[in-house]
């Protein structure tokens, strides 16, 4: 194992048949930080485009058709070794391997580059990971597509799943857009997520707000109150709730303004004195 210096900090090994364990390297030491390496293979040559890849055997099967290649040992990638890959290339393709771990890794990889306003590539290729690809002749030749349009391939919910919808919604927010710094770039991501996944969001907006509705007349009944009189019209019976009292109190001050009609302003303000008292009384007992 040598690192980006040309230095030996470490020994690693495979088995080539199939006995335990598949694989044996260095542990971790002051030399050599797993999580933290960037290591290159020992007929590393500079060059403009970089192919990375999880593991030192994956990087040695790139090397035989002169791909030039950098493991990262893994895919739990971080900043640093990011930083470290930029100074080697400013085009980097990510080559990790075609299962749940290489697809998550290579996801957070882009979005982590996302944080220092980098798009990254990601290379889709055939085979379980690049040795195999290598020994299968190296064919189809692979595809490098662009990380955020490779990550929004991948961000797809299932179809009429609601869970699913609110999960990549919520990955696309925490994980994309808010550790974009470029303005710009946010924009982009915003208008593409958008066209995308427009009926997705609408299904959990409808989704959201027909459950938030529910709940809300639930807390009517709760409380006795009658959602006419904050300007809120239902057809429906109000249904039973288990919900507390400060609960209820709460849902209509911070949910009624949403679904009444124009009454509900003045009403409103009839009410909320009352709701506020049952709100704080229930929450000092």
């Amino acid at each position: 194992i040598i690192d980006m210096a040309g230095q030996i900090i470490g020994v690693t090994g495979r088995s080539i048949d199939d006995r335990e364990p598949k694989y044996l390297t260095t542990h971790n030491n002051a030399v050599f930080q797993k999580r933290n390496s960037v290591i290159r293979s020992p007929h590393h040559t500079s060059s403009k485009r970089v192919f990375v890849v999880e593991g030192p055997f994956d990087m040695l099967s790139l090397t035989q058709i002169n791909l030039p290649s950098i493991c990262v040992m893994g895919t739990s990638i971080n900043i640093g070794q990011i930083k470290t890959l930029l100074k080697i290339s400013q085009d980097i393709n990510i080559m990790f391997d075609n299962d749940d771990g290489g697809i998550k890794g290579a996801f957070r990889f882009v979005t982590m580059g996302l944080q220092m306003d980098q798009v990254f590539n990601v290379v889709e290729y055939a085979g379980a990971d690049p040795h195999e690809f290598i020994n299968n002749g190296a064919k189809p030749k692979p595809r490098i597509i662009n990380g955020l349009e490779w990550a929004f391939d991948n961000l797809k919910p299932e179809t009429n799943n609601i869970q699913s919808v609110r999960k990549v919604i919520k990955i696309f927010h925490s994980d994309m857009l808010e550790a974009t710094t470029d303005p710009d770039l946010r924009q982009a991501l915003q208008i593409e997520f958008k066209k995308r996944f427009n009926g997705y969001i609408d299904m959990a907006d409808k989704e959201r707000s027909g459950s938030i509705f529910k709940h809300l007349l639930g807390a009517f009944n709760k409380l006795n109150l009658d959602p006419i009189d904050f300007g809120i019209v239902t057809e429906s019976d109000l249904p039973e709730t288990d919900i507390s009292e400060q609960k209820a109190a709460y849902l209509i001050i911070n949910w009624a303004p949403h679904y009444a009609n124009d009454r509900m302003q003045a009403l409103m303000q009839i009410h909320k004195t009352k709701l506020k008292e049952k709100l704080y009384t229930t929450k000092q007992n």
